[in-house]
């Protein structure tokens, strides 16, 4: 008889370890263009992958290993640069790392307040990083995000993590 949950769990490991390959591989282009501000690297995991427990943990890992590593070889000659990661706790494998070219955008991009649309606001919570065990130079912050509109009505919570 053909066992089902093996091949899901074999397809879970492949993905696993494809994105944490992904995530060392990561290298930024540190080159605006002109129309954008900013260069946003996703992960594009599969859309119903979710990672759960040690995997949950190592890819976390690999991600502020990463931005860390980002921040510290920004050029020199470029004007401004930071670097932020988003984790969503819910589903980490939906992380993003970002890197704003434009000090404008990056003070404005928190700023979400429409609760007709989206609504970011800052709670205090333990944190992610140290709950899982990990350590980071990284400052960290959680905002609840809310959207209401007529096809979504939905809470979550997003960790930020910058230089």
């Amino acid at each position: 008889m053909y066992d089902r949950s093996r091949k899901k769990f074999r397809s879970y490991r492949r993905e696993c370890r494809r994105l944490l390959g992904y995530v060392q591989s990561i290298t930024p282009n540190y080159q605006p263009d002109a129309p954008y501000r900013n260069e946003t690297i996703k992960l594009y995991a599969n859309l119903f992958f979710r990672p759960k427990g040690r995997d949950r943990r190592q890819l976390l890992q690999a991600l502020l290993i990463k931005t860390e590593d980002i921040a510290a070889h920004i050029p020199d000659g470029l004007p401004f640069c930071r670097v932020l990661l988003t984790v969503f706790e819910e589903n980490p494998a939906r992380s993003e790392i970002i890197l704003f070219y434009d000090e404008r955008e990056y003070n404005t991009f928190r700023i979400r307040k429409d609760i007709r649309y989206q609504k970011w606001s800052v709670v205090s919570r333990p944190s992610l990083a140290e709950s899982m065990g990990l350590r980071t130079t990284l400052s960290e912050q959680c905002c609840l995000e809310e959207v209401r509109n007529e096809e979504d009505n939905y809470r979550r919570c997003i960790w930020f993590y910058e230089q």
